[in-house]
């Protein structure tokens, strides 16, 4: 009898678990279902089907930029960046006060880091080429070649802090 009595409680037990990880589960559903609450997946088949426009103020003239998913300005949440850089181009130095991370989608970019722009010091990042960039990190970049597309992953706010304010495009006239 013991026995039986025993199997009947942990049977109550397993059911009792489970009956709260489906509570659980559908409260996480109902949450993420709920009328504001941010759900949306983005899907692009290829690249000609991105929008450009100008890039933010806080980056250099020239440069385009799509925003493919979140919000950059929101605080705390995560973004994506489809960003064009022109051929012969040179991103001063700068840093982010969020981590974020670069990957050339297209053409190729150089990479340095410290405070001062020296192209013998730099690293190429060709097709397929990832940069992982802790926050306050300063950084520059160059391009030679052709037009390069990068794709910039990082969580809000982006900002743009340059190394030197005379390259703050804010600054120049």
């Amino acid at each position: 009898m013991d026995k039986l009595r025993f199997a009947g409680m942990a049977a109550i037990g397993v059911v009792a678990v489970f009956a709260g990880n489906a509570a659980r589960a559908q409260a996480t559903h109902d949450a993420a279902n709920a009328p504001g609450a941010m759900q949306h997946m983005v899907l692009i088949k290829e690249d000609d089907h991105i929008q450009y426009k100008p890039a933010f103020p806080t980056l250099p003239k020239g440069m385009d930029m799509a925003v493919l998913s979140g919000d950059p300005a929101k605080a705390g949440e995560p973004f994506t960046l489809r960003v064009t850089v022109p051929k012969h181009f040179v991103i001063a130095p700068h840093s982010h006060p969020t981590t974020e991370t670069l990957t050339v989608i297209d053409g190729e970019i150089w990479h340095g880091v410290g405070a001062t722009v020296d192209k013998t010091k730099g690293q190429e990042l060709e097709e397929g080429g990832f940069a992982f960039v802790p926050a306050n990190t300063v950084h520059y970049l160059w391009t030679k070649g052709d037009k390069t597309v990068l794709q910039v992953n990082g969580t809000g706010p982006f900002q743009v802090l340059w190394a030197n304010p005379a390259d703050d495009p804010k600054n120049t006239k």
